[in-house]
């Protein structure tokens, strides 16, 4: 019997998200996915409610005084390694009062994916993603070693309101 001829080992894929020396983060992928952070509050019918406290059929109040059922609800849980090797991953931190006076009321930490309406008027919509407003006074980058986003949506395209700014959520 002759030896046996045995394939090479394939080269082991590189670890996205694990730590490799000499390995520097990726700046050339971009997040997509819109979301809150922490204890942003989102109008519900029965009041103020953090975001991360939302459920399958909970009541939202839109923009324009109606109701939409929440229908979908979703948790994204990003570890330090994958906030590392992604920096675009990494929230905006839009400061109490940095859109005009109460909005937002309290400081509100987003994606950077995340639409917000930067309008002046109260019947104003004008969306903007939060990475397009870094740099404006009060909004900023704000690295995080892990964080979760929490995202939403009622079926179909809606304007709700997290901390006093509206922002769309849609399917």
């Amino acid at each position: 019997m002759g030896d046996v001829q045995r394939p090479a080992p394939a080269a082991a894929a590189p670890l996205l998200l694990g730590r490799r020396p000499g390995l520097s983060p990726r700046t050339d992928r971009i997040w997509t996915l819109p979301g809150f952070c922490g204890d942003a509050r989102v109008t519900t019918s029965f009041g103020d409610l953090p975001v991360k406290a939302l459920r399958r059929n909970d009541p939202l109040r839109l923009a324009q005084g109606s109701l939409a059922i929440v229908e979908w609800v979703d948790h994204i849980h990003l570890e330090e390694a994958l906030l590392h090797f992604h920096p675009d991953a990494q929230p905006v931190l839009i400061q109490a009062g940095a859109l005009g006076p109460g909005r937002p009321a309290a400081d509100l930490l987003v994606s950077p994916h995340q639409k917000i309406n930067v309008g002046a008027g109260p019947y104003s919509q004008d969306f903007r993603r939060a990475r397009d407003l870094t740099g404006r006074p009060g909004v900023m980058r704000r690295p995080e070693t892990v964080l979760s986003y929490h995202l939403f949506h009622c079926g179909a395209p809606a304007v709700v309101c997290v901390n006093g700014v509206l922002v769309p959520v849609t399917p």
